[in-house]
Order: structure tokens, then sequence, then C-alpha cells
């Protein structure tokens, strides 16, 4: 997984060639606002405590789908099983 901190301004032809090469991303412009002064110390620069928070909620959210979309629940075996592609 790729995490681009908000405010890099990635084009979006970096971003379809990432998703072409099969590696999962994170945009954080797409959570965070560069200018949200309750995620950011006051040079805007750096992530306030509460920004690190949400950083790692989002990231740890993406975490959460990348599984849920590789793996299923069998409620007969009682476990996860690979989703084939």
């Amino acid at each position: 997984m790729v995490v681009f901190a908000e405010g890099m301004n990635i084009s979006e032809e970096v971003e379809q060639h990432i998703k072409k090469l099969g590696f999962d991303a994170v945009f954080l412009d797409h959570y965070i606002d560069p200018q949200d002064t309750t995620a950011h110390l006051s040079d805007l620069l750096h992530w306030s405590p509460q920004g690190q928070a949400l950083v790692a909620k989002t990231i740890l959210e993406h975490i959460g789908e990348m599984r849920a979309s590789k793996f299923k629940f069998s409620t007969q075996a009682h476990s996860l099983d690979p989703v084939s592609k």
C-alpha cells in the first residue's frame, strides 16, 4: 500500500498508473483538508495529535477494506478463506 500525504497534488495519471500496477493507494487529500487547523500544527505542514489519529484511522480503515475484498468469511468452515480472482 502506498500512502500519499495531503497536499502532494498527485495527478490522476499517477493515481491510475499505481492502480494499474496493482498497488493499493490511499490519497489523504480525499480525507484531510490541508488547511484544517485541527488536523495540523500551526505551520500547516505537520499533523497535530488529532491529525495523526485521523491519518491512522484512515489507513486502518483502508487496510480493513483491502482485507475484506481479499477474504470472505466462510460460515461453513468458520474461517477466513481467500477469494479467488
